[in-house]
């Protein structure tokens, strides 16, 4: 696993591993790329205030459905690298990927009430999950497997 400690490094690492879902990622290569990520997400948020409704925004708006399209595989594919590195495993990261796009699908099908309240429910997951990418690595592996946690690949001394 290589190491990116800076903002740059970790860009390229994030368009380089495009497709890459083994492996793990540590906190530099997750966060510097959540910081730019939600700066460009920001700044189109603001500068539609800014400029309100006219062609500048509608062109800025075709950009960031192309942007948020382009960007969303990689963004999930480190999300999951991140998720491994804390120390879930790969059935706990199958189960919050399923339960994140099954509320999000009956949101859209169920009445309007139940619906805002699975969101409501999905945004809580999302919110804990993306404090949980705050912990460093290993910190949720044990000494032995686990259905939801990774063994620890450390040896500890007995």
């Amino acid at each position: 696993m290589d190491r990116v400690n800076t903002f740059i490094d970790s860009f390229i690492y994030f368009w380089r591993n495009y497709f890459r879902f083994s492996g793990r990622a540590t906190r530099s290569q997750f966060w510097w790329n959540q910081l730019w990520y939600y700066a460009v997400i920001t700044l189109y948020a603001i500068s539609m205030d800014w400029f309100g409704q006219n062609e500048f925004i509608y062109m800025l708006g075709s950009f960031m459905a192309i942007f948020v399209t382009v960007t969303f595989l990689p963004k999930f594919a480190l999300s999951i690298r991140r998720y491994r590195d804390i120390g879930f495993s790969n059935v706990s990261l199958w189960i919050y990927t399923l339960f994140v796009f099954t509320l999000n699908f009956l949101a859209g099908i169920i009445s309007w009430r139940i619906g805002h309240i699975l969101i409501y429910i999905n945004n809580f997951v999302t919110v804990i999950m993306f404090l949980l990418a705050l912990l460093p690595s290993d910190y949720l592996t044990g000494r032995r497997p686990m259905i939801f946690l990774r063994q620890s690949l450390k040896r500890e001394k007995d």
